[in-house]
């Protein structure tokens, strides 16, 4: 669904978060397409990087709500 109204608004409402690495050969193709698309963001494998992961999805939210405003 959220595909569908990132094509009817001409905007990005998704954010991708991946769990692990995964090689884009072993995706669905319009998986693979929304990388080039969507911010991505890797969960963090280590306690240490947790706080970068929380401030870039919240960036990338925020970056969302202010072009959504256009």
């Amino acid at each position: 669904m959220a595909m569908i109204e990132g094509i009817k608004s001409e905007r990005g409402v998704v954010v991708l978060v991946f769990l692990e690495k995964i090689p884009a050969s072993f995706m669905p193709k319009d998986l693979a397409a929304l990388l080039t698309q969507c911010p991505v963001v890797d969960w963090p494998q280590c306690e240490d990087v947790a706080e970068a992961f929380w401030d870039k999805l919240v960036n990338d939210i925020d970056d969302y709500n202010v072009n959504s405003d256009k």
